[in-house]
């Protein structure tokens, strides 16, 4: 039987009705035609306007949308929902405050017309609105190709939105209705794992939203108790258990999507208080967990640090591990294995400061590394600290140990640190200096140096003084502030913008200023008590942002 459309989008909808238009115009402006499309809308009992977007969307597009509503369930059970309904011959899972490029449909669809063992079409994400570039999923996106999960075990598919399926393979399965968080990785999983085959396309774009109001259900989530006992065995046993049912053993591919959900759990506390009880079951279960993992899985996470990875693998080994550690043609190796593959660096700068016209650079560097080496910068030996530098807070007694060190040289042009007289890499993150106060530098981080740009005309504000200027807004600051010729303000890296019950002559101040005032890099947040200033402020926000 012929389908009447040839794709079928639905899309939960929870008090999320001002995102609404974004996301159905986007489905309108697809090249393959809207006429080709069913949008249904599954209103998951919302409490707010959203149900008015919705019908006004369905009263313009009526032969397009569907719409239905419900008592609040959960997304899982709306996309089931939806699912029953669809009549497309393929199926996209798309978020209420998400959308679509406008040629991926034509694409995705013209792939899987041409090739019937591919069981869906991946699609590029790109974040906007609070953050501008690549989801962290981006490694897999270099061309446009075929692959499978044995021979690419490291091409996770996480969300289910970016994906567009062929129908008869999306209704095989279906979301977890017992799960608030991470339902979509489980039904991506289940899919994997059994269709095998899927498709890469970087040419088009799907656009995930990074909301500036951060109420998403992850960052609801964190603080019940349920996401570290129920979810947690929910998805990740589940997966382990699902790989040995079909494969007799847990392969790459399973290992690696358990790694990946587990990572960050070794090194942050919850942030909820358990109980003891409550906090030794879990961590007695996050090891159980981690003793399926094989070692290679582990060092080839790609949102793994270096001293991420030997934290979690003397959980693993319940003993420190650091003494199997190598340096080998300037690659730091584990059992024959590079610890660091993706170039995430050795050295940490924690500060750099200017101090009776010197440079001072304070860093760490694991101290497994350099025990029974010589670390220099420029040629000079560099004497390290004899009490060691602890880096995470969680499985504290597990923490790889670091050395720190304080350098002071004259002003120069750049600084190269060397082990054993062999160029040694950075951390060479920007972000990752915690502390800059140059004022009249530039700092630029290479691969395995420092370097040092002098600007002129710079002059330093004092954080007291820029408090006298904004009239009771605070800063928490953690970089410089410096002033050029055209006397624009730049805050460097500032964390967030605090705005305490402000009165209207402080806004008044705000708007004068806004002209002359550059916050770049900044969260785009200001955290108030003030509902006028709240408006005021998103109102005027981009007037504030260098993008």
């Amino acid at each position: 039987m012929k389908n009447k459309y040839l794709i079928s989008v639905i899309i939960p909808l929870y008090n999320a009705g001002r995102y609404l238009d974004e996301a159905v115009e986007s489905l309108v402006n697809q090249t393959i035609g809207f006429k080709n499309i069913e949008v249904i809308i599954i209103n998951d009992g919302s409490t707010d306007n959203s149900e008015e977007y919705a019908l006004k969307l369905k009263d313009k597009y009526k032969d397009n949308i569907v719409y239905v509503k419900k008592k609040n369930e959960g997304v899982s059970i709306a996309r089931n929902t939806g699912l029953e309904l669809a009549t497309g011959k393929y199926i996209n899972f798309l978020d209420a405050d998400d959308k679509w490029g406008h040629d991926a449909f034509e694409k995705a669809i013209k792939i899987l017309e041409e090739n019937e063992e591919i069981a869906f079409v991946s699609v590029r994400r790109k974040k906007f609105e609070l953050e501008n570039d690549y989801t962290q999923f981006d490694y897999m996106f270099n061309e446009d190709k075929q692959v499978n999960i044995f021979d690419n075990y490291d091409y996770i598919q996480v969300p289910c939105t970016s994906e567009i399926i062929r129908s008869p393979i999306a209704k095989k399965y279906r979301f977890d209705k017992n799960l608030i968080l991470s339902e979509d990785a489980k039904y991506m999983f289940d899919l994997c794992m059994n269709e095998k085959t899927f498709y890469i396309l970087s040419t088009s774009l799907f656009y995930y939203r990074i909301r500036e109001s951060n109420d998403s259900a992850l960052q609801r989530i964190q603080f019940k108790k349920i996401y570290y006992s129920f979810t947690s065995k929910n998805v990740y046993d589940y997966a382990l258990n699902l790989s040995k049912n079909l494969y007799n053993e847990i392969i790459p591919y399973a290992q690696y999507f358990v790694m990946y959900h587990l990572r960050w759990r070794f090194y942050i506390k919850p942030k909820i208080n358990l109980t003891k009880k409550e906090e030794k079951e879990h961590i007695n279960y996050l090891i159980k967990l981690i003793k399926q993992i094989d070692d290679d899985i582990i060092l080839k996470q790609r949102r793994m640090t270096v001293d991420n990875k030997i934290h979690v693998l003397n959980i693993k080994y319940n003993k420190n591990i650091e003494d199997k550690i190598t340096y080998k043609n300037q690659e730091l190796l584990f059992n024959d294995m590079m610890l660091d593959p993706y170039n995430e660096g050795y050295i940490k700068i924690l500060n750099i400061s200017e101090y009776k016209n010197k440079f001072v650079i304070r860093g760490i560097i694991l101290t497994s590394l350099v025990t029974g080496k010589i670390l220099t910068f420029n040629d000079n030996e560099i004497n390290l600290s004899n009490h060691n530098y602890d880096v995470l807070n969680y499985f504290k007694e597990y923490s790889p140990k670091y050395s720190e060190f304080i350098i002071k040289t004259k002003k120069c042009k750049k600084i190269t640190f060397k082990l054993n007289n062999k160029a040694l890499d950075l951390k060479y993150n920007n972000s990752l200096i915690v502390n800059n106060k140059l004022i009249n530098y530039d700092i630029i981080t290479n691969v395995n140096n420092i370097e040092f740009k002098k600007c002129k005309n710079r002059l330093s504000i004092k954080q007291k003084i820029l408090h006298s200027i904004f009239k009771g807004i605070t800063f928490n600051i953690n970089k410089s502030i410096k002033l050029n010729k055209i006397s624009k303000l730049h805050l460097l890296y500032t964390n967030k913008v605090k705005c305490n019950n402000p009165t209207m002559k402080t806004l008044e101040t705000l708007k004068s200023l806004q002209k002359n005032i550059i916050f770049k890099n900044t969260y785009k947040e200001f955290i108030t008590k003030s509902i006028e200033a709240k408006e005021y402020i998103n109102k005027n926000i981009n007037n504030f942002i260098i993008k």
